[in-house]
């Protein structure tokens, strides 16, 4: 059918169908279709310059949909010749088998674009292309966009794309011979599918591929003459069109630069861990950080433990598990490499022991008395000795007078970050936590050595507000904490006793606290509730099948009242950890 004849049929239905809507209004009353039909844009299509195959032309034609009362869903899209005849397309169906295809039947598609091979045999041969969305009510579009594809316009659409550096060094930038870049090129009309490259030195330009779904380019240039150098950049759109004003960087290369690197967790230097409960070795987790951003190079690594000559496989990993460690002291290397082949080795000797055990405890405190003065010393002296318990005690903030509080002035020890083979003698360790003035970050450094501690068979009582940023990662699973029921909460009147021995623990000020959901767990235990908040746990008792003993009781522990403060803690480290 010509295409004359197809819109005559089409407009004398669309007459037709009015009538028909005309009357069914008047005798039925029926109501209008509350359904906003979608509407259908083409913009633009796109033929390769040249053909790929005698007179068959790569073609690409871009639409769009929209849909004011809600979504375009599908597409349904044909294509005739001028003369309204069909158009057949090879094309190879779902079992991967070639078959011919009459595309000037509807075709389903959720693509906004379509790829096809069209005939010019000549330069007037035309081809005619519909395309209709169907809204999230199933209703298409009922005026398809028409356009016509020819070869006389095989740049009408066509501009020329534009190039830019995303990440890499700028001009007057220091960097290696190993450089990272990721460039983007954009089209206005269409899409980047190539990026070239050339360095001063070079005679051509080279070509990379792009990341199609994004037109960027994410590449280490290697090899880059050292001295003062000057590389450039253009994108080439899917016309072959170079960008006509490629970006570069003028930089300077050097061959002196060498990645950061350092050991953050694990075998940290000078670190001490113990051997799990019952066992003879302990699998060490390690983490390290390292980068050679800084000079626009990345970097790769590789580790050794007690032998220097038996590395592991270079990775972009940043860290491993390292088995099997036996009780002694040991040594850990780890090496960072760039681009360029730039290296940096860092060392640490760390030590792995059993649990000794012979001190009973050991109290750790993280109130600043700077900060909190006498809130500082009439909480210590008020809680005084845990219900009758002699203990060692430790301090995270260094330089603090205990000269009027005695249980803390005859049995300080030390400050600062608590070593491992110290805290080795103890059974028991009672942190007081306050999440102020620093306290938070050496415990955040101890947090190894703390698991580590509870694995091993030591008992942990934790007395803090923000209770999340204190239980997290390995003790969260320990404490089979399933989430953080409320945030940022205010626990006045004070706490509720629910497990036997214990008593209630009234309190002014114990704002800004975070609570537990209640466990579920039969290893937990609930200690203390908060009765605006029934939902949740203000305290817990973790008793597990093996491993240490873990207590946690939300809130600031000098807000409470002091003396069944002192009371509880005291009976927990009787009845619970056993001292």
């Amino acid at each position: 059918m010509k295409i004359k004849d197809m819109l005559g049929v089409r407009i004398v239905a669309l007459m037709a169908l009015s009538v028909l809507l005309a009357v069914n209004c008047a005798e039925k009353g029926t109501p209008p279709d509350v359904n906003i039909p979608p509407n259908t844009l083409i913009t633009g299509f796109q033929i390769d310059i040249a053909p790929d195959s005698a007179t068959m032309y790569n073609t690409r034609i871009y639409w769009s949909g929209s849909d004011v009362d809600g979504a375009v869903y599908w597409y349904d899209w044909r294509i005739i010749n001028a003369d309204g005849d069909s158009v057949f397309m090879v094309v190879v169906n779902s079992e991967g088998v070639s078959e011919t295809r009459n595309i000037s039947d509807w075709q389903a598609t959720r693509a906004l674009n379509n790829d096809l091979r069209l005939d010019f045999p000549t330069f007037d041969t035309k081809y005619v292309f519909e395309v209709r969305g169907q809204d999230n009510d199933h209703e298409f579009d009922p005026t398809p966009a028409i356009d016509t594809v020819s070869v006389d316009r095989i740049r009408d659409f066509n501009y020329a794309p534009n190039t830019e550096i995303v990440e890499g060094p700028g001009d007057g930038d220091l960097t290696c011979t190993g450089i990272h870049f990721v460039i983007l090129g954009t089209d206005l009309d269409g899409a980047v599918d190539t990026i070239e490259y050339m360095i001063d030195t070079d005679t051509s330009w080279t070509k990379k591929a792009t990341d199609i779904s994004t037109s960027t380019l994410t590449f280490d240039l290697l090899d880059v003459p050292l001295g003062a150098r000057t590389i450039s950049f253009r994108s080439i759109d899917n016309f072959r069109e170079p960008d006509p004003t490629p970006v570069s960087t003028s930089i300077i290369v050097v061959d002196t630069l060498t990645p950061d690197l350092t050991v953050v967790a694990g075998p940290i230097p000078a670190a001490f861990y113990y051997l799990p409960a019952g066992g003879t070795t302990l699998d060490l987790s390690a983490t390290w950080s390292g980068s050679a951003a800084w000079y626009f190079s990345t970097v790769e690594f590789r580790y050794a433990v007690d032998d220097s000559s038996t590395w592991s496989d270079w990775t972009a990993a940043t860290n491993a598990v390292l088995p099997g460690l036996d009780a002694g002291a040991h040594e850990f290397f780890v090496e960072a490499r760039d681009l360029a082949g730039g290296m940096s080795l860092y060392m640490t000797d760390f030590g792995i022991g059993e649990l000794v055990s012979d001190r009973g405890v050991l109290v750790v405190d993280g109130i600043s008395q700077a900060d909190y003065g006498a809130e500082f010393d009439d909480f210590w002296n008020g809680v005084g000795n845990f219900g009758g318990f002699s203990f060692d005690f430790w301090d995270t903030f260094g330089g603090q007078d205990y000269s009027s509080i005695p249980s803390l002035d005859s049995t300080y020890i030390g400050s600062g970050v608590l070593p491992g083979d110290t805290l080795a003698h103890y059974s028991s360790m009672v942190m007081i936590m306050n999440a102020f003035s620093g306290d938070l970050e050496v415990y955040q450094s101890m947090f190894p050595l703390i698991m580590s501690f509870l694995n091993a068979g030591g008992n942990v009582y934790l007395g803090a507000r923000y209770g999340s940023q204190f239980i997290y990662g390995d003790l969260e699973d320990y404490a089979h904490i399933d989430g953080w029921d409320q945030t940022e909460v205010s626990l006045d009147p004070g706490l509720t006793a629910v497990a036997a021995g214990l008593v209630d623990m009234p309190g002014a000020g114990l704002s800004l606290a975070d609570l537990p959901d209640l466990p579920t767990d039969p290893e937990v235990t609930l200690l203390f509730t908060c009765s605006p908040y029934p939902n949740a746990a203000a305290g817990i008792y973790v008793n597990p099948a093996s491993g240490g003993k873990f207590v946690f009781v939300a809130g600031r522990p000098y807000r409470y009242d002091y003396a069944p403060y002192s009371a509880n803690v005291g009976y927990m480290l009787t009845n619970y950890f056993g001292e």
